[in-house]
């Protein structure tokens, strides 16, 4: 009588992937990750890059105004207070010379 054949208690498993030897893996194709494919992605940043350079300077010009009518109006109202004070000065002191001699 022949033997009866165990049933297989464990289910087939995927097989791992396999590993490539380093000189099977140097010999495909760079294509996807040379230079040339990289290209248009540096092209679209550098380009976006310049026009956001382009608006800071814009930016930074218009600041440069600003500052520039700031620091002008601020002369002339630095002029105004200083005279106005220097004849405050001035009146006090003819005020006090006037008390003092008589």
């Amino acid at each position: 009588m022949a033997t009866k054949k165990k049933a297989s208690r464990t289910t087939s498993k995927k097989p791992s992937a396999k590993r490539g030897s380093a000189r099977a893996k140097g010999s495909r194709s760079k294509a996807a990750t040379g230079p040339r494919a990289r290209k248009g992605g540096r092209k679209r940043i550098n380009r976006a890059t310049k026009a956001v350079r382009r608006r800071a300077r814009q930016g930074v010009e218009v600041a440069k105004e600003g500052l520039g009518k700031v620091k002008e109006l601020s002369e002339k109202t630095w002029g105004t207070v200083k005279s106005a004070t220097a004849g405050m000065v001035q009146t006090v002191k003819q005020r006090l010379a006037a008390d003092s001699a008589e």
